[in-house]
């Protein structure tokens, strides 16, 4: 099983054994000299071959804003974690999306910040269930996806900000700063293609309305057919969703059904077209 290394700044390191199904081992490298101002928190979801981390600090500033991030891109996260450290308080870093709405019931942060293409559960559909669960969270976009179906289902499950992975850094600080205040920030490559779509809607290809971001199908059926097109097995997907076989096979048929697909090839196929996932 791999070692991971993960080194916090000014605090401590920690060597990371990542298991299949299992809990992750962990060995302390250096003295937790500052163990005082910092705690550790794992998150892990059964079927990710994954890892979780949680650093809380305790900041002077008690109006400090407590940031949930969620990436599956380790080197993304570490960027944005240097991005926000200085004005907020990150409180932890997970990397798909089941792990992210328990950690969020956990943590209780003030704003999520989410990618789309998250493994085991898609960003959009966890922030759905996380907008559920706590109505008054702040959800923030940070995605490659700047097509304006996404951007729609985005705000239609309650996000107040969609800010693209290639703008500048400080694009996703002045979400953060308005989000806080009650307003919604769009970055503006993405406002434009809204505005182009408006002006010229026939220049979107047919069905792809429909077909972004699978919204004929139901949210377990997005689920059942993102673990599917990830390559779980039935028996697999059962377990993740704590539900039985059948209940997977039943979704499978009705979603083969509901998109006239007969193979899974076809279904992974459709689910990367409709953004549930990616290859990575």
């Amino acid at each position: 099983m791999p070692d991971i290394l993960y080194p916090f700044a000014d605090s401590f390191s920690l060597k990371m054994t990542l298991a299949l199904g299992e809990p992750l081992a962990f060995t302390p490298i250096e003295p937790l000299e500052t163990a005082h101002r910092s705690q550790v928190h794992f998150f892990h979801t059964p079927g990710a071959l994954a890892f979780s981390l949680h650093l809380t600090r305790v900041h002077p500033m008690s109006d400090t804003y407590r940031i949930l991030l969620a990436d599956d891109h380790v080197l993304v996260a570490e960027g944005i974690q240097k991005l926000l450290e200085p004005e907020y308080e990150l409180v932890g870093i997970v990397p798909d999306g089941r792990s992210l709405v328990a950690a969020a019931a956990k943590l209780q942060p003030d704003i999520v910040v989410v990618d789309i293409s998250l493994p085991l559960l898609n960003g959009l559909d966890a922030s759905q269930q996380l907008k559920k669960n706590n109505p008054n969270l702040k959800i923030i976009v940070l995605t490659m996806h700047s097509e304006p179906n996404f951007v729609t289902q985005a705000f239609r499950v309650g996000v107040s900000g969609y800010v693209l992975k290639q703008s500048v850094g400080s694009e996703l600080v002045q979400a953060i700063r308005e989000v806080v205040k009650g307003r919604t920030f769009v970055s503006p490559m993405v406002a434009q293609s809204l505005v182009d779509q408006a002006v010229n809607p026939s220049s979107s290809a047919p069905g792809d309305i429909n077909v972004g971001f699978a919204q004929t199908l139901s949210a377990r059926q997005r689920e059942v057919l993102q673990l599917v097109a990830e390559g779980k097995a039935t028996k697999e997907i059962a377990s993740i969703l704590n539900v039985s076989v059948k209940t997977v096979e039943f979704h499978k048929t009705r979603i083969m059904k509901e998109l006239r697909l007969r193979t899974a090839a076809e279904l992974t196929k459709y689910a990367i077209a409709a953004g549930l996932t990616s290859i990575h």
